[in-house]
């Protein structure tokens, strides 16, 4: 709560800023590293390209937005290295657990506080929370941890971009969340234990005002784990009306422009973190004598999102898809090694079905 009032406040006030000096904008679920979209290029005596390409989705400078997703089922059991008695708390879940809905408020900042042609330079805040519903927790530890408290992430990072030329560049980026159930008075534990810290570096070129691409790796927990792996970024406008943006592998978009106040993108992205879980169940529970744990979650979101401008620099998003769960699975807080994407040492492995979403957010674009 304490966090979330904090990053409220920040944002109420840049947000006041940026409407004092916003200007009119007819040039978004995206990145870390979608904030590489859209400031202008100030003219100097050596010549740099610029960051974004013709007919890009405009950068979101501010974001408010909300998301719900619809009922599934949910099962888990217990995992592989703890079937083998010495764990006599632990169960599998009952086999009719229903999840009636989960939603929560999603906020996001992205402004540049250095906007020069030579570099550019954007602080990143966010905040996002899961709010389950769960028809019945059966009094299982998990499942009423979710339903009680619920998960929330806050973070913050930073993102360069570096043009050493008219035709290549390079984009830095670093961000530390806090992830996890926990309740103000739990900040400390879940900085010790809740905190990630993820980044990337990309080396790219600038082909022409329609297409820019780059390599680089990045390390990240969208897989619900640490994973360093290679990255493909690939910005591309075909004609006046179709192009990509794409960040492999964490999201892939087809782009179709109607005019320069509208467009439709339809992809996937792939989101996920590690949430510490204070379990607050008694010393009989199915947790027990687990007290701190970490969820490993990973999903993919399959989806069409719109956009257009209301008036001037406040866009609206509407974004619609279903969400593919690959991991959700309960770790030992410092027990168990990451395994990657393969890794198999889980406390519980669960299941969970395949629902559909919206998210709906009101954003100030830049200019």
């Amino acid at each position: 709560m304490l966090m979330k009032k904090l990053f409220l406040s920040i944002a109420t006030f840049l947000l006041s800023m940026g409407v004092l000096f916003a200007q009119d904008s007819t040039d978004v679920d995206a990145p870390p590293l979608e904030n590489l979209d859209g400031y202008g290029d100030a003219q100097a005596t050596k010549r740099f390209c610029t960051q974004k390409v013709r007919n890009l989705t405009p950068t979101k400078l501010y974001s408010i937005g909300y998301e719900v997703q619809g009922p599934f089922n949910m099962s888990s059991i217990v995992g592989e290295p703890y079937k083998n008695g010495n764990f006599p708390n632990l169960s599998d879940s009952p086999s009719d657990v229903k999840v009636k809905a989960v939603h929560g408020l999603q906020l996001g900042i992205n402004y540049p506080i250095i906007s020069k042609s030579s570099v550019i330079i954007s602080l990143m805040a966010q905040y996002a929370e899961s709010r389950f519903i769960v028809d019945d927790p059966k009094n299982y530890s998990l499942y009423r941890n979710l339903n009680d408290k619920g998960l929330r992430t806050g973070g913050v990072g930073l993102t360069v971009f570096k043009p050493l030329n008219e035709k290549r560049f390079m984009i830095f980026q670093a961000q530390a969340d806090v992830n996890g159930n926990f309740s103000s008075s739990q900040l400390g534990d879940a900085f010790g234990t809740g905190m990630t810290v993820s980044g990337a570096v990309i080396y790219g070129w600038k082909k022409s005002d329609d297409l820019m691409w780059g390599l680089g790796v990045t390390r990240t927990y969208r897989g619900g784990e640490s994973l360093v792996i290679p990255v493909w970024y690939y910005n591309r406008t075909f004609n006046d009306r179709w192009g990509t943006e794409i960040l492999f592998p964490a999201r892939v978009h087809f782009r179709r422009n109607f005019s320069a106040k509208s467009l439709l993108q339809f992809g996937y992205e792939i989101v996920g973190n590690s949430y510490f879980i204070q379990n607050q169940e008694n010393v009989n529970s199915d947790l027990a004598p687990y007290d701190a744990l970490q969820l490993r979650r990973s999903e993919f979101k399959i989806r069409a999102i719109y956009e257009r401008s209301l008036k001037n620099f406040m866009w609206i998003s509407a974004q619609a898809g279903v969400r593919y769960n690959y991991k959700f699975n309960l770790s030992e807080e410092n027990g168990v090694e990451s395994g990657g994407l393969f890794n198999d040492k889980f406390l519980l492995e669960t299941k969970i079905g395949f629902p559909v979403y919206i998210n709906v957010s009101l954003n100030i674009v830049s200019p």
